[in-house]
């Protein structure tokens, strides 16, 4: 039985039923998590994370050329999202974020949009997605709020994940928008037609978008929800799996480049995002005191925000990938053994 949410001023219709569908309470946010083995109890998601794998372990290799040090200049996209729920199929979007990094620059440019209004289909629905707002981003269905139109926020997603092709089509954003100075285009290795040596792109000029595998169901329902508003048909936007690089996959998939392994506190750290825990245990131990939190979920701090599980998330890429790199330097110091002499020879 779901239990009753706290009226809130906030809410124009606050859900007073103990129960709703009769009593037989539907979770909204399923996640699937790995057990305490550290396996995947899902197969489908098991086949996804071992093709991501060997995804990122192949992309990345054929663009650094043998050059470990060249995966620190690659820039990647990583996203984030809160929803209303999976409700009926239907999975309305309510905040999203969006940053591209690199592990020598960190985090280069951010995009952050509260999403909507949103109209549900009928008074189940609603009270339902209501009820899941209510206890996660708080965020309602109704509100004058949203920083951002559906059909320009389609446009910020396409531009990050293919800016050559957006380019042509009059929409740049981001670090490929004309508002991008110079310096940074040079520091960055940006081309003009923005196909330069630091994106990773497939052969249709198109980038993944590392994501959460607790979020990743979520982030295609709702990518899925998205396009069908705003009636935008194209395959290339990102409403499929194969879109998507899972999280966790790629920490791994470096990992097994640079001949490292990736232990369970990491995936543990990666698992607390987003979830219902208190704030202080959810700041990872190598967070700096940077607040990533949206000035929605700034006061009083929420978990439940997207800015602050892609902040969080870029946190522990750079700890856990810093130090293999940190590593993978140190073997290349000669020892005192591999020293040569500098003591002449005794004739």
């Amino acid at each position: 039985m779901l239990r009753r949410p706290v009226e809130d001023d906030f809410y124009e219709d606050p859900d007073v039923e103990e129960e709703i569908l009769r009593g037989n309470g539907v979770m909204l946010n399923q996640i699937v998590q790995q057990n305490t083995s550290g396996n995947y109890e899902d197969a489908d998601l098991l086949r996804k994370y071992r093709r991501d794998v060997a995804y990122v372990k192949e992309r990345v290799l054929s663009t650094i050329d043998g050059n470990i040090d060249g995966i620190r200049d690659l820039r990647f996209l990583l996203a984030s999202v809160q929803t209303y729920g999976n409700i009926d199929g239907e999975c309305m979007m309510a905040e999203i974020a969006m940053n591209e990094f690199s592990l020598f620059s960190g985090i280069i440019e951010k995009f952050h949009a509260i999403v909507g209004p949103w109209q549900a289909e009928n008074e189940s629905q609603r009270r339902r997605a209501s009820r899941h707002a209510f206890e996660t981003h708080r965020i309602p269905l109704q509100h004058t709020f949203a920083t951002v139109s559906k059909r320009k926020l389609v446009e910020e997603i396409l531009g990050r994940i293919e800016p050559s092709i957006a380019c042509h089509q009059g929409v740049k954003v981001g670090l490929y928008s004309d508002s991008c100075n110079e310096k940074t285009r040079i520091e960055l290795n940006i081309k003009n037609n923005f196909k330069d040596p630091g994106m990773i792109c497939d052969k249709n000029d198109r980038r993944f978008v590392l994501v959460l595998q607790s979020e990743l169901e979520l982030m295609v329902e709702s990518m899925k929800h998205l396009a069908k508003t705003v009636g935008f048909h194209y395959e290339g936007f990102p409403v499929h799996q194969n879109y998507f690089v899972i999280v966790e996959a790629f920490v791994e998939a470096i990992s097994d480049i640079m001949n490292e392994k990736v232990d369970m506190e990491t995936m543990r750290w990666f698992s607390l995002l987003g979830q219902k825990v208190d704030a202080e245990d959810s700041v990872c131990p190598w967070e700096t005191a940077t607040d990533f939190h949206c000035s929605r979920h700034s006061e009083p701090k929420s978990n439940f925000c997207a800015s602050v599980t892609v902040g969080r998330t870029c946190c522990i890429i750079y700890h856990v990938l810093g130090s293999y790199f940190r590593r993978y330097h140190l073997k290349k110091i000669p020892t005192t053994h591999q020293l040569p002499s500098t003591t002449p020879s005794i004739k």
